[in-house]
């Protein structure tokens, strides 16, 4: 916060507290080695030069003897397991930020996505060897989350293989990914448990999937499938395969060399996906059934420029329309603004003979998968957004886009920060929700927002 050699004069550094969500303005005034004080921001936007004890407590953090002064990484003397007795190893920054970025890219099981089911239960594979279901129970007077069922799965999969989504079928078995070549399925008339590998060495699933009444649809490391049941047998098996583009290398801002997209379906006919092509990312959009005339193939429509283009989120889809957003350079460790904008809207045609671009914003830049209301027209987007590339602070925003034009509407300020991913409200691209009360929910890095119109 500081620099380290005395001046013997004040100076004046201006930033956020960080103790709450509020991020209060601070004034710290220093000499250069020790802070003299600590004081509200009279030109905050937000604060306009209030604070509470919070703040003024800073001064005693910072001069703690107690303070960590460098991050620490723990070393277990059981890797299977968390101890009290695990020593811990002082580290630099740069061998902190990619220890941390190492395991977020590595594994999105444990919670990295989840689905309920029809009766509102949340389904989790929490890492355990277990599917867990849990409701909410309002037993107590007030709802609380309880454990509904569970299934174990001990020795089901190889060591070290966790589970990515659970998602149930028309038929009520719960199919399953993994973050290896595994997936499989949980009968709901025996609970056997079924699993398939993959049939390419090296071949690794990602992402979630997505199910209809006629299989399950996933996309790998290097393909796209769909899957039904096996009538005699009850394996799975797969009823087609379709390669996509993955390029020769992976690409800034993407967490695996593949598709970052889960299958999106279309309609009743199509599945639609974007690849990891190089110079360009492409949505690509297949016909679904297995059994199809023609061929399945429907179209292939370059993202974004040349160069610049990668998505990691998957695709908003209504009607034949579908809504994608540029992730290319995104820094997860990092600031938001490092990553390029983006977002294009491509329609497939009515007679399925091809997709076409209805706009493309080549300047927004979102930090959230969007969600579009169809009551107001608007594709709703969380932004982190400065007034001059220069400025220290910038503010997170709801933001408003038309979905007919791409053209930016307006921007509700929620709470300012730098942009980093330490920032009490940033958001590492998690959804927008938009709630039956008319409001629109992000999670973020410390919980979730809300942001509702006034009447």
């Amino acid at each position: 916060m500081i620099a380290k050699t005395s001046t013997g004069q004040s100076q004046f550094h201006y930033r956020t507290c960080h103790l709450c969500e509020t991020m209060c303005g601070i004034e710290v005034e220093h000499d250069g080695e020790n802070i003299i004080a600590i004081r509200g921001d009279k030109n905050d936007v937000l604060s306009k030069g209030n604070i509470c004890p919070k703040a003024t407590g800073l001064k005693d953090i910072h001069t703690d003897p107690d303070r960590l002064r460098k991050p620490l990484i723990r070393e277990r003397r059981d890797p299977s397991e968390k101890s009290h007795l695990d020593g811990w190893r002082e580290v630099s920054w740069d061998e902190a930020i990619n220890f941390a970025a190492e395991g977020v890219a590595s594994d999105n099981s444990g919670g990295g996505y989840f689905h309920i089911d029809s009766k509102d239960r949340v389904l989790l594979a929490p890492a355990n060897d277990t599917i867990s279901i849990y409701e909410i129970s309002e037993s107590s007077g007030s709802p609380k989350w309880q454990l509904a069922q569970q299934y174990n799965i001990t020795g089901l999969l190889p060591e070290g293989t966790n589970i990515h989504d659970v998602i149930p079928d028309w038929s009520g078995n719960l199919w399953f990914v993994t973050g290896g070549s595994f997936l499989g399925y949980r009968d709901h008339d025996t609970g056997a448990f079924y699993t398939y590998e993959l049939p390419e060495e090296g071949e690794t699933i990602q992402n979630s999937f997505a199910v209809d009444e006629e299989g399950l649809y996933v996309v790998s490391t290097d393909a796209i499938y769909q899957f039904q049941i096996n009538a005699d047998t009850k394996e799975p098996f797969y009823s087609w395969r379709e390669d996509y583009d993955n390029g020769a290398v992976q690409k800034p801002g993407t967490l695996c060399h593949s598709s970052g997209t889960s299958p999106t379906l279309i309609g009743d006919d199509l599945v639609a996906i974007a690849d990891d092509g190089d110079p360009f990312t492409n949505i690509v959009v297949y016909q679904k059934s297995a059994s199809i005339e023609g061929e399945r193939l429907i179209c292939k429509v370059p993202l974004f420029g040349r160069g610049k283009s990668a998505t990691e989120n998957s695709l908003l889809v209504y009607g034949n329309a579908m809504v994608v957003q540029n992730d290319y350079g995104h820094v997860y460790t990092g600031n938001a603004l490092k990553t390029s904008p983006g977002i294009m809207r491509v329609d497939v045609r009515e007679d399925r003979s091809g997709c076409d671009v209805v706009w493309h914003n080549e300047t927004f830049l979102s930090q959230s998968l969007p969600r579009l209301s169809t009551e107001t027209g608007l594709l709703y987007f969380y932004t982190f957004q400065k007034q001059k590339a220069e400025d220290f602070f910038g503010g997170w925003y709801l933001s408003a886009v038309d979905w007919q034009t791409g053209e930016p509407l307006w921007d509700r300020l929620i709470g300012r920060g730098t942009g980093s991913m330490i920032d009490t409200l940033s958001s590492v691209t998690a959804p927008i929700v938009l709630g039956p009360n008319g409001a629109a929910y992000a999670g973020i890095r410390t919980g979730v927002i809300m942001a509702k119109d006034e009447k």
